[in-house]
């Protein structure tokens, strides 16, 4: 069953149309996650990988970036140190079904220079899901109306 078919959740104001791309190697978090955004308003965008992340970024600008830690070569290590590298001030909320991983790979984003917003634990409880996207939105200014 997908999210979209349990029960119908309200869009919220602060989140519609905010862009967000979720990187995670597991086709069916980057759904289910992918999903429960789209329901509450955010446009998303998914990549398995750091070559679809940046081909991505590079065509459009995503406001917010959901990182899972543990994947394959390059890891989410990895890719903070590259987001770093390259002076990317996207904000960056960390994902993991690892949850001892979260807070020691937040502290390295942050001495890396990365912008890490947050972090969630999967499975992913949807309610902590969108007060993390509330809150990592706030932090970045909302986009100008088109």
């Amino acid at each position: 069953m997908s999210v979209s078919e349990r029960q119908p959740m309200p869009q919220l104001p602060e989140l519609k149309d905010r862009r967000l791309l979720i990187v995670d190697d597991d086709p069916e978090d980057r759904r289910v996650v992918g999903e429960l955004a789209e329901l509450h308003g955010c446009i998303v965008r998914r990549a398995a990988s750091l070559q679809e992340m940046d081909a991505i970024s590079r065509e459009w600008a995503p406001e917010l970036l959901i990182l899972d830690i543990v994947m394959p070569a390059p890891d989410g290590i990895s890719i903070l140190r590259q987001l770093s590298e390259a002076h990317c001030r996207t904000p960056v909320l960390l994902i993991s079904a690892h949850s001892e991983l979260l807070k020691p790979v937040h502290n390295l984003g942050r001495v890396y220079g990365t912008r890490v917003v947050g972090e969630l634990v999967k499975p992913i409880d949807a309610v902590g899901f969108v007060n993390a996207l509330r809150a990592a939105f706030a932090s970045v200014a909302a986009p100008a109306a088109q």
